[in-house]
């Protein structure tokens, strides 16, 4: 019989594909006493690190001549965040600059990534999404579109990763089974009534 790899993640479990193709990669790694915690919420700078190594793009072994550039960029409007952890530094550095993640808009935290944060669903969407526009796979997914709208920051990017069945099947029979058109309805009363799936 073959050694599971991590403790807490059997081939039972929906993300178990994923988790060993990202493992494979060298994309995600377990804990030292050999579990993985498939169920902790990620930070967003945790985030950040997983998507862009998706997106084959190794943040955390970047090349000295490769810190530089984007050191430099990055400068020109850095986070004011003190607390990013230095092995994730690139990552939230290089998500900045090429506009995958920002700031928060408001609030007393205007302008922080807050890189400790638990990483929102909404969130989450919008790294996704962008990061698709920055490697030319979305084309119709124009950040430009996202604006100009009565709705929250995040309303656009939901109806886009629903169009697109970018959510985990079985969560809300709305997401898995209505047309785009339909899906928006069904938002807007969602919104409006602050219904189950905005604190999903």
């Amino acid at each position: 019989k073959a050694a599971q790899l991590f403790t807490d993640v059997t081939k039972e479990h929906e993300a178990f594909r994923a988790i060993i193709a990202l493992y494979l990669r060298g994309i995600l790694k377990g804990y030292e006493d050999g579990s993985f915690k498939p169920n902790r919420s990620l930070s967003r700078e945790e985030f950040v690190k997983i998507n862009l190594g998706a997106a084959c793009m190794d943040c955390t072994n970047m090349s000295e001549e490769a810190k530089i550039l984007i050191d430099a960029k990055y400068s020109e409007d850095a986070f004011p965040d003190t607390n990013i952890t230095p092995q994730l530094l690139y990552c939230v550095e290089k998500g900045k600059v090429e506009q995958i993640v920002s700031g928060y808009l408001g609030g007393e935290f205007e302008g922080f990534f807050l890189p400790k944060n638990a990483i929102s669903r909404a969130e989450a969407v919008k790294v996704l999404l962008e990061t698709a526009v920055n490697m030319g796979g979305a084309e119709e997914l124009q950040a430009s579109a996202y604006g100009g709208t009565d709705r929250p920051w995040f309303y656009n990017y939901i109806l886009a990763a629903q169009a697109k069945h970018l959510f985990p099947e079985n969560r809300f029979t709305e997401l898995d089974h209505l047309s785009p058109d339909r899906f928006k309805e069904w938002f807007d009363l969602q919104i409006i009534g602050n219904g189950e799936f905005m604190t999903w």
